[in-house]
């Protein structure tokens, strides 16, 4: 099994049980506070409940699981224990999956110490996608390993050559391209607007292309399975020379990712087995 169906199959997985839980447990989650008490499903769905604490104990593993990134990418002896972009993807995954579970397991309701749990892994997820978009902007080897500027410039030369090769393509042509479809953020500003500026260069990206496809389609001497070879070059090109021009950046802006990510998780960790401590206590302790 391709390491992409299976992550598109855990993807669906969540899909699927986040629908499941919202079309039975609708009608428990919109009522009241103070009626759910007097439903017939509120010994199932509330968070002590066999449904309600199943979401929380397997929102907790994932929890839990998500540290075996951390521990895969620090420790020497693991560094060959597959790939680390796989590792990063199924980390993603978790990080969505645990906080959608353990939210229904709140039943929506969330107060005290346990709010800080909560709200802290809230702010783990939002800047996990920060920080993932940050982490595919420092180019890398197909194994996740980062890429020095050299072998950068060799890969740019290559698309550069492969370009050169396409039938009916000019140098001129080839610098028309890198001008409408490689427009760079400016590399003066700040780490903050760099990111922003990232953005709305990746948003802007399909509409200088249409542009540009516009503008050539009708060039002579280019056919036009050719034409759209050279356009998906050009794109790949001048995503390239943007992380070549912003490596540093994009390297120092991950750095300060991890000082506000990782307080976050710790916390989220800390009260989330403080919270799990107190359950048990408690006589909390699902079907065992």
């Amino acid at each position: 099994m391709s390491h992409r169906f299976m992550m598109v199959t855990l993807y669906l997985l969540t899909a699927a049980a986040v629908i499941l839980v919202l079309v039975y447990g609708v009608g428990y989650y919109t009522t009241p506070l103070v009626d759910r008490p007097h439903l017939a499903q509120h010994d199932l769905w509330k968070s002590s409940g066999l449904i309600g604490h199943t979401l929380g104990i397997a929102g907790s593993l994932m929890v839990i699981l998500l540290l075996a990134y951390v521990v895969r990418k620090n420790v020497r002896a693991m560094q060959s224990w597959g790939n680390i972009r796989h590792w990063l993807n199924v980390h993603m995954w978790m990080g969505v999956t645990a906080p959608l579970l353990l939210t229904f397991h709140s039943t929506f309701k969330v107060g005290g110490i346990v709010a800080i749990s909560y709200w802290s892994m809230i702010a783990v997820a939002l800047s996990g996608f920060v920080g993932r978009y940050i982490y595919i902007q420092i180019p890398r080897s197909i194994s996740g390993d980062e890429l020095s500027l050299a072998e950068l410039e060799d890969w740019d030369r290559a698309m550069v050559e492969a370009m050169r090769k396409t039938v009916g393509v000019s140098d001129e042509l080839i610098d028309r391209l890198q001008r409408v479809i490689g427009h760079q953020p400016s590399s003066g500003k700040g780490v903050l607007a760099t990111l922003l500026g990232w953005i709305a260069s990746d948003i802007a990206m399909p509409f200088r292309l249409l542009a540009l496809r516009r503008e050539l389609a009708g060039r002579k001497g280019l056919e036009r399975r050719e034409f759209s070879r050279l356009i998906r070059l050009a794109r790949r090109r001048a995503i390239l020379r943007r992380r070549m021009a912003f490596l540093r950046r994009a390297q120092k802006a991950l750095h300060y990712w991890h000082v506000i990510h990782r307080p976050f998780a710790l916390v989220m960790v800390i009260i989330m087995f403080v919270h799990i401590t107190v359950s048990w206590l408690f006589g909390y302790r699902w079907i065992l």
